[in-house]
């Protein structure tokens, strides 16, 4: 059983599949997130996906071109005075000699989509609690994504492992128990299932709150692909400080990380307006086609678990559930992947 339909959650999924091991997923939200979050994927878990029905191929078709996306960019405004621009990759990292696939910039909910049209290839359902009943002899957990069962107990026997799930159906909250061999908590950073078997985090906590703003706009993407391309832009000016992610250049959507400072300041702080206010401080002007699709708090940590198994072996930590990096150091969805 795994918990968590994330990238490492699918991932895992699909090699188990290949290696003709039974699994299920169960994830606690009812949709999959459109939020971009992780994008950068490293040579090794490209090398993962060139393995994987031609995940890595249909990754390297459908990311934006390269040169898009090669530099960092440290400037006053996206229109004001570039302080400095860094090409951040290596000839290696795209002339295919140590490694047959190349680095990658591909946002994390297309991986997803990707990853769910790879499992469904092979058998796999997503659908709802409410879909599977247990009195129903026809019904089997096998190759079944569940949404919207959040894990509540984990207990471990001899004999395997029985999860304990909530969801709601029809207003009412009910519960249903899943019995497995295994279970593995891809749960990510604020992981259920680390937390119900007792294992602590080591390492900073509380590095720096910040502010992840997703948003779309045509005209910011035109004006960077021909005036300023870059992945990653660090903006510092008196009005505003925040680093730009973008996306995708063509289609003008970003990720704006904006720092806080509690007690000064909290989340609730930023509404779709403030947020539109710091975008256009922090691009030069005033953009009209702006659109602000979510706003996310996010904590930065350095941490990793104390240990990554539990009850016996029985319980398995993966991917951020194991470990909650800082974005620096370049290591994208490198972790996530080889964790799987």
């Amino acid at each position: 059983m795994i918990v968590g339909a994330g990238p490492v959650g699918l991932v895992l999924s699909l090699l188990l599949t290949k290696l003709g091991v039974k699994c299920a997923v169960l994830e606690k939200s009812t949709v999959f997130s459109q939020h971009p979050q992780a994008h950068f994927i490293n040579n090794r878990s490209m090398e993962i996906f060139h393995k994987l029905d031609g995940i890595a191929s249909d990754i390297q078709k459908l990311q934006p071109a390269i040169d898009l996306w090669r530099k960092f960019i440290y400037c006053t405004s996206l229109s004001g005075s570039v302080l400095g621009s860094v090409d951040h990759m290596q000839p290696q990292d795209f002339e295919k000699i140590i490694s047959p696939v190349c680095v990658a910039h591909f946002s994390q909910y297309k991986l997803v989509s990707l990853l769910l049209k790879k499992l469904k290839v092979l058998g796999f359902h997503v659908g709802t609690p409410d879909g599977f009943e247990g009195s129903n002899p026809g019904c089997t957990l096998e190759k079944r994504i569940l949404m919207g069962l959040e894990c509540i107990s984990i207990d471990s026997t001899n004999e395997g492992v029985t999860v304990g799930a909530s969801f709601r159906n029809e207003g009412r909250v009910e519960e249903k128990n899943f019995h497995c061999s295994f279970l593995v908590g891809c749960d990510g950073a604020g992981s259920i299932v680390r937390k119900l078997v007792g294992i602590e985090m080591k390492g900073e906590s509380d590095l720096q709150k910040l502010v992840s703003v997703h948003f779309l706009s045509r005209d910011l993407g035109q004006y960077l692909l021909h005036q300023r391309p870059g992945m990653l832009f660090f903006i510092f000016n008196p009005e505003a400080i925040g680093v730009l992610v973008a996306h995708d250049l063509s289609q003008g959507e970003f990720i704006l990380q904006i720092p806080y400072y509690p007690p000064q300041q909290s989340f609730k702080d930023f509404s779709s307006k403030v947020c539109e206010d710091i975008i256009f401080k922090l691009v030069g002007w005033k953009l009209e086609d702006v659109k602000v699709v979510d706003i996310k708090p996010w904590v930065m940590h350095a941490q990793v678990a104390e240990k990554f198994v539990s009850c016996d072996n029985r319980v398995i930590l993966a991917g951020d559930a194991a470990h909650r990096f800082p974005p620096a150091g370049g290591f994208g969805e490198l972790p996530i992947i080889f964790f799987a």
